[in-house]
């Protein structure tokens, strides 16, 4: 199984699940699988709107946080 299958996998199954829940202004906020994998796609979309194809390569540069994996996830998606 490729890393874009167990994504997708991933995402049948547990798409109303929390994935994160961070503090903001001392509140809980979480997000759900589906938000982020549709914030995934949002990137997703962008990038190749943008001309980016498979085989190209990507710089990332992002401050530790809870939420960049997301971007990976996206750019592995679309390399397959």
């Amino acid at each position: 199984m490729t890393i874009p299958e167990l994504f997708n996998e991933t995402r049948k199954k547990t798409l109303e699940k929390v994935a994160i829940s961070l503090r903001k202004d001392g509140n809980l906020v979480c997000s759900t699988y589906d938000e982020l994998f549709r914030s995934a796609d949002e990137f997703s979309l962008s990038l190749l709107s943008r001309g980016l194809k498979c085989g190209d390569r990507v710089a990332l540069v992002s401050e530790n946080r809870p939420g960049s994996g997301r971007w990976f996830r996206e750019i592995w998606h679309h390399d397959s």
